[in-house]
């Protein structure tokens, strides 16, 4: 993996200017924290397959200590990003460092992948697994700051669908809906917005089975709510007409209402009345 820089690091514009401080961090402590939060061969203990303990270290004083400063590298890109995306006006480095998001888009997306290895589930890879939550976190901040421009392909798709199923931490599953719940909002993606379609709806089916916690029960009802706004978006009628999305979701209403779980009936309150209004909502759109 190459070392990320900024592409506009040598080009400052009038944006710039009015942003000094946020324009030195971008452009030259940002890369400083990609390059720290990239693994080196002592960072984690090795890989030897599932259920099988790793070699102890040759130095497990310094592989502990890597780790972390992998894990609070990635967390201060992570804060960096939510203030981009939440507390600048008009997302300054979104608009005005657009290729630079595209590229730490595909930077974390290889850094996750080299962290993952052969997997996060194994005793002594909890590094690993912390983080993986974190790289997610900045993936889904980066979406949101990008919003329809994500360079995301179907295999990283694939690749955050199967990251929700080896899920370690609940956080990383509510972060991996919420990140895909963005790409899926794309237009001229349709195939890419059923497949995202059709996994949350698949969470939601599992609720039957109690066996989807309710934070991302939540996550999912608000991303279909966001993804499915509006019977104009080119994926509307091909995915969530044609595919019956409406009386499956109906049929869910059941399921959460008799849900014996306090604490989902306490925090889910409001997504469940979100969700009979969004149904009326949907049922009477395509009739104005």
């Amino acid at each position: 993996m190459e070392d990320i820089t900024m592409m506009d690091a040598n080009q400052p514009d009038k944006q710039s200017n009015i942003h000094p401080i946020l324009n030195t961090y971008a452009t030259i402590i940002l890369p400083n924290l990609f390059n720290l939060a990239r693994p080196t061969h002592l960072s984690f203990p090795e890989q030897l397959g599932p259920n099988v303990l790793p070699m102890p270290s040759v130095a497990p004083e310094i592989t502990s200590s890597l780790a972390t400063v992998h894990l609070r590298a990635i967390e201060c890109i992570n804060n960096f990003l939510l203030i981009m995306v939440d507390n600048v006006e008009d997302k300054w480095w979104f608009t005005q460092h657009r290729e630079d998001a595209k590229q730490a888009w595909a930077f974390l997306f290889e850094l996750g992948g080299q962290v993952t290895g052969k997997g996060i589930g194994e005793p002594g890879q909890e590094n690993r697994a912390k983080i993986l939550d974190a790289l997610i976190g900045c993936l889904w901040t980066l979406t949101r700051g990008l919003e329809g421009n994500v360079p995301v392909t179907g295999d990283q798709i694939h690749s955050l669908i199967g990251c929700y199923e080896l899920g370690v931490y609940n956080t990383m599953r509510v972060k991996i809906i919420g990140t895909l719940g963005v790409i899926a909002r794309r237009q001229n993606a349709i195939n890419d917005n059923k497949l995202i379609g059709t996994f949350l709806l698949n969470i939601l089916s599992s609720l039957k089975n109690d066996l989807a916690s309710p934070e991302c029960v939540i996550e999912v009802l608000n991303a279909i709510y966001d993804i499915y706004a509006d019977k104009d978006f080119d994926y509307d009628e091909p995915v969530f007409v044609q595919g019956g999305y409406l009386p499956l979701l109906e049929s869910m209403t059941k399921s959460i209402d008799k849900r014996t779980s306090r604490d989902l009936r306490l925090r889910a309150d409001e997504a469940y009345e979100n969700l009979i209004a969004f149904i009326k909502y949907k049922k009477d759109e395509r009739h104005n």
